[in-house]
């Protein structure tokens, strides 16, 4: 194999050193192959050993400013009792969000206040449904990031994106130290979405075999026959296509847990095409 490749650069490459590059190249191939012989059944690694990091839900970043793994991610443990201490809108602590109705992808400014003796440990979660149990959180944030935590008021802004459900922030802070309880100090009005659950939404183009066609994809709330109205401009959507499926999933077709399970599986609504 390396001779082979040595005689091809002497005819058409006059450089030693490329001739001898090519063929220590030829050679660590030749190995490679060799190696690969002994032991067909073991898999090639594509990724070179790259860790692919998931992003968690609202995008948290560490103080370096790289993103969260949510692979990877310490999080907080839910004790067997909570204490409510919210008091409703007419308690000491307060948490808020503006705006309350926000379009997909659109960003959200939560604010605390009133919190009379915050913790390193406070944290701010995020559930949708708005009624989930404290331990069935889809995302949290650590409120020692904002720098005036110590002083119980803070605000930090998300991007939320259309779950079909009605969300809500909860501020969570700990007993103290030897306790086992968690305290619940506030908790924000609802956050709906624009559209609601039914709202189409991850508008896809594509393109096909056919020169004369592009290719729609998009998600929403409902299976009735998928249908999109174009034009030549955004008041002239004068000729209508329809779709040609709707499909979905639920948990059964997941891999593993906590997908597979109906406590934590998002339902994903309807996928058109």
């Amino acid at each position: 194999c390396t001779m082979t490749a040595v005689r091809w650069c002497k005819a058409t490459i006059n450089s030693r050193a490329s001739i001898v590059l090519l063929a220590i190249a030829a050679s660590l191939l030749c190995l490679y192959l060799l190696a690969d012989r002994k032991a067909p059944s073991a898999p090639l690694d594509l990724t070179y050993g790259i860790h692919r990091p998931v992003l968690t839900y609202l995008n948290r970043k560490h103080s370096n400013g790289k993103f969260v793994d949510a692979q990877q991610q310490a999080a907080p443990r839910i004790p067997a009792t909570v204490i409510d201490l919210s008091g409703g809108r007419s308690g000491a602590q307060q948490l808020d969000v503006v705006p309350a109705v926000v379009t997909n992808g659109g960003s959200v400014e939560v604010t605390w206040s009133g919190i009379s003796n915050p913790r390193s440990d406070d944290w701010i979660g995020f559930f949708c449904p708005h009624d989930a149990k404290d331990s069935s959180y889809l995302d949290h944030w650590p409120v020692a990031q904002c720098p005036t935590h110590t002083k119980g008021h803070g605000a930090v802004t998300f991007t939320l994106y259309n779950l079909r459900f009605d969300c809500e922030f909860r501020y969570y802070t700990s007993a103290g130290e030897g306790k086992s309880e968690l305290h619940l100090l506030a908790r924000s009005p609802r956050v709906t979405f624009e559209g609601g659950p039914h709202a189409p939404v991850h508008g896809h183009l594509a393109l096909t075999g056919d020169p004369s066609q592009m290719r729609v994809q998009w998600t929403s709330g409902t299976r009735h026959s998928p249908t999109v109205k174009y034009g030549f401009a955004p008041n002239a959507l004068d000729f209508t296509a329809r779709g040609f499926s709707s499909r979905t999933y639920n948990y059964t077709d997941m891999c593993g847990p906590p997908a597979n399970t109906p406590r934590a599986f998002v339902d994903p609504g309807y996928l058109h095409d």
